[in-house]
């Protein structure tokens, strides 16, 4: 958990699916591991206060044998204007993303 940069541990039993139905499909889908093999990332966006770290901590704790690194959107902006102000930032994307 703490190598992962996840906080508290929030174990997806413990989430208010009532509050957001439309994503049980989309987070039971996850759920199967597929996404550390296959596609390798996810990224989960919403409106402050919806779920998204405890989704993300629930998804995370939930797979053995696998490393993982959580970070927030702060996080992530932080890291880039950091290489960018490093001179570090690649000119162009790596990778590929697939909407789910």
């Amino acid at each position: 958990m703490r190598a992962a940069g996840f906080g508290a541990r929030k174990p997806l039993e413990e989430f208010d699916w009532d509050a957001l139905p439309a994503v049980r499909q989309h987070v039971a889908a996850l759920l199967s591991g597929g996404f550390l093999t296959d596609v390798g990332k996810v990224v989960l966006l919403g409106r402050p206060g919806t779920g998204e770290t405890r989704l993300a901590t629930g998804l995370g704790i939930a797979p053995a044998g696998h490393q993982l690194l959580f970070a927030t959107a702060t996080d992530l902006v932080t890291r880039l204007i950091d290489a960018h102000r490093a001179g570090k930032l690649p000119t162009e994307p790596t990778g590929s993303a697939a909407p789910c």
